[in-house]
């Protein structure tokens, strides 16, 4: 379920954003500053069914939902200089196998439902290393007792415990190998026609983004491990790591270059179809 933070005033637009540990270092300012916006936080599916159905016109989204929207007839634009990528290992977007990647075609991984871009990025990785996909069944808590290996994404691969007995697959990590590229899981965009009518406001909320980055980057960024370990029972070693080594929240032309490719091979496989 969508949770709403922020000023209440139904004037105000709704911004969507990822309620996800990838995002504290952004989140945690964002509430710290007098906003003039309200967000909406979801998982990243809950989030895309809202921008699909018309409810949210911008936000945060899977990189998978922006590059379907670009054939619809109100596409989102990129929010400039912001992104949830990884040059590597990211450590929360795992594919845990009791078999390594010695899949056949009736071997079983049981997938999320919340992220279309982890999802599409495994297939990928797949495809490209044994040339087919063996069942990808989605399953609300995907678990090892009827499959031969299960994608853990999110504060749950965070916190998954290694077992001797499985080979852990970091999805940024093999992403990286291939491609020498960034791995970009999510942006921020406006709806084109959002974009054209509120222009002033698209500044305004661009702005309010940034400097909630720069605060969690810099003055901020002791309370964000603080309260992030208090949320999570982490360590701050393992959190400061994840925010602050793992993860990427620029968008350059290097991550417009990973999107392309990852949007290149999803066309390559009919994934976006």
């Amino acid at each position: 379920m969508t949770e709403l933070i922020g000023n209440d005033d139904f004037r105000l637009p709704k911004i969507g954003h990822i309620n996800y540990l990838n995002c504290w270092p952004i989140t945690y300012p964002l509430m710290q500053i007098n906003l003039p916006f309200q967000l909406a936080l979801g998982n990243p599916q809950e989030l895309n069914n809202r921008y699909a159905s018309g409810e949210l016109k911008a936000g945060a989204m899977s990189s998978f939902h922006f590059l379907i929207s670009e054939t619809s007839d109100d596409p989102f634009i990129l929010m400039p200089d912001l992104s949830i990528s990884s040059f590597g290992k990211v450590g929360s977007v795992l594919l845990i196998s009791k078999i390594g990647f010695n899949f056949t075609a009736d071997s079983i991984i049981e997938i999320t439902s919340q992220s279309l871009t982890s999802v599409n990025l495994l297939k990928i990785l797949i495809l490209e290393k044994i040339g087919f996909l063996p069942i990808l069944k989605v399953a609300n808590q995907p678990n090892l007792d009827n499959s031969q290996a299960i994608l853990v994404i999110g504060d749950e691969a965070l916190s998954f415990v290694v077992q001797n007995n499985l080979e852990i697959y970091d999805l940024g990590q093999l992403w990286f190998e291939k491609f020498k590229l960034p791995m970009v899981y999510g942006i921020w965009g406006y709806r084109q026609s959002f974009y054209q009518q509120n222009r002033h406001k698209v500044e305004v909320i661009s702005a309010k983004f940034h400097e909630a980055l720069l605060m969690g980057q810099g003055e901020l960024k002791a309370e964000v491990i603080e309260t992030a370990v208090a949320k999570t029972n982490y360590s701050s070693r393992k959190l400061s790591q994840y925010f602050y080594q793992l993860l990427n929240f620029n968008m350059n032309q290097e991550h417009r270059d990973g999107l392309a490719q990852f949007k290149s091979l999803c066309i390559k496989y009919k994934l976006l179809n």
